[in-house]
């Protein structure tokens, strides 16, 4: 008897523990976006309820089964009906329940195995979704669960920038040469769409669509930025700044950062002297000396390595003909580095070692 009892308890003890769903108590309901009309259920989100426990009675079942649930909250933004698109896998005999809150007002409640179920609900209000099963007469298991308003709801976004190469930072040689350069956003809003560029600090230059020419610019630093609105755009003229772009409509959105890109001289830009010669002096700890010639304050140098990304930036002055130890906490290789300061600036080729 006492080897009997000692291998049925390994037994117990070797089973791992049932692991309910993350969604399985009313706390823990899982935030469900509301989508466009006509969205659903082809952007539903998959749901187990196989292990879920229950959590009260629905209001629209008796009181001599049990059913294991899951939970879904959502905010109605600007709609009065909320359809919900069920696609079952393995689950059968499931139904939902909508609430105003946890242990709340039952506001829609079916038993049915449907696999849609349209609720009126209050605009811009918080609910919570019992999404259930009748242990008794069928089993928890696999589903899709989507939701869709019935009024189309203004999503703007502006998405990351980046250029058709895939780069977030481009230097431009002022040649004469065409350098024609596209651009394209990860905007998810199928709202109007429009680049903005502007100069360094955020003042627009134009706004357009089409791929442009750097290389007819004047020489500096341009950011271009994506701008996702509906209706019509307010203060996107040249001038203006960026930041403050609204639109007539109900969204606006700017990406946040932009891309960015250099329009440098290729010939050295010369300083009072005449004197054209820069220096550079490379050393063994990632760090190098420039000599300049002419005396300079507040230089900004930027870090760019092969593939025209900036990589880091910092500040220096410079005393004609001395040495300025510049340290950039980079990986070895070969780079350029972009000084620009109040009244010009200079591309000089370094190599980390």
């Amino acid at each position: 008897m006492r080897t009997t009892l000692f291998l049925i308890s390994a037994t117990v003890l070797a089973c791992p523990a049932i692991a309910q769903p993350a969604n399985d108590d009313c706390a823990n309901a899982q935030p469900l976006p509301v989508n466009q009309p006509g969205q659903c259920p082809g952007l539903g989100l998959s749901g187990d309820n196989f292990d879920g426990t229950q959590s009260g009675l629905p209001s629209c079942v008796g009181t001599s089964t049990f059913f294991k649930d899951v939970w879904y909250s959502f905010n109605s933004d600007a709609n009065t009906e909320i359809t919900v698109d069920v696609v079952f896998f393995t689950i059968d005999e499931w139904g939902i329940e909508v609430l105003d809150g946890c242990s709340g007002t039952s506001l829609f409640c079916d038993s049915a195995s449907n696999s849609q179920y349209v609720v009126s609900v209050a605009p811009g209000t918080d609910h919570l979704i019992r999404f259930f099963t009748n242990n008794s007469t069928g089993s928890g298991g696999l589903f899709t669960i989507c939701l869709s308003g019935n009024n189309i709801v203004s999503a703007c976004d502006g998405g990351d920038i980046l250029t058709d190469q895939g780069f977030s930072l481009v230097n431009v040689c002022q040649d004469g040469t065409a350098d024609v350069i596209g651009f394209g956003s990860s905007t998810t809003s199928s709202e109007a769409f429009i680049f903005a560029l502007t100069d360094y600090g955020g003042r627009i230059e134009t706004m357009f669509i089409d791929p442009l020419d750097f290389d007819t610019m004047a020489v500096g630093e341009y950011r271009v930025y994506g701008v996702s609105y509906n209706g019509t755009l307010v203060g996107a003229d040249p001038g203006e700044d960026i930041l403050m772009v609204t639109s007539t409509g109900t969204c606006v959105d700017i990406s946040n950062d932009g891309a960015r890109i250099f329009v440098d001289l290729c010939a050295v830009v010369e300083g009072p002297s005449g004197n054209t010669e820069w220096t550079v002096m490379n050393s063994t700890d990632r760090s190098f000396g420039i000599v300049a010639p002419i005396g300079l304050t507040n230089v900004r140098l930027t870090l760019v390595d092969a593939a025209g990304r900036a990589v880091t930036t910092s500040r220096a002055f410079f005393v004609r003909g001395v040495p300025t130890l510049v340290n950039f906490n980079a990986a070895p290789g070969a780079y350029r580095v972009l000084l620009q300061w109040a009244t010009g600036q200079h591309v000089l080729p370094v190599v980390l070692r």
